[in-house]
């Protein structure tokens, strides 16, 4: 699957070790520290039933510094969750300039694949738009009283 035209770019794909027979597939750790905020997720499996739905669980992970048990990074927000064979769009906070994506994998799948994308425009928040067109239009107030104040 390809996402074309839509400013994006193939980062990851992934299939952990399939499954024994009694055993679950263990979180997915993908192997690649994000700086994009925006991405999109296929997971898919071969072995999956038609009619399950969900494909697990995906976390954002940000390093913190702070060492506890050995491990540096904390679960940034709630965790997300994947829809299986379909195209899972993730809009991450900017808490960070970098992350990394962690995935838990339902205990019944036997194999397991995933591809990922991130999305390569520009990343706007519409928080940020409504701050400049606001400095704006207070630039354009500012004009116009410091007119009428020159008439007067």
């Amino acid at each position: 699957m390809i996402l074309k035209n839509l400013n994006t770019e193939l980062i990851a794909e992934s299939s952990p070790h399939p499954a024994k027979s009694h055993y679950a597939i263990p979180q997915l750790e993908v192997p690649v520290i994000f700086d994009r905020h925006i991405i999109a997720v296929f997971p898919y499996s071969t072995t999956a039933k038609e009619w399950w739905i969900s494909a697990g669980w995906m976390e954002q992970n940000i390093f913190t510094g702070v060492l506890v048990g050995g491990n540096p990074d904390v679960r940034a927000l709630e965790s997300q969750r994947l829809l299986l064979n379909r195209i899972n769009l993730a809009i991450f906070p900017k808490l960070t300039s970098t992350y990394q994506l962690n995935i838990d994998i339902p205990y019944w799948f036997r194999d397991y694949k995933v591809t990922i994308w991130i999305y390569t425009g520009i990343e706007e928040d519409s928080t940020e738009q409504l701050i400049e067109n606001n400095e704006a239009l207070l630039l354009q107030i500012k004009q116009v009283v410091d007119e009428i104040n020159t008439k007067i």
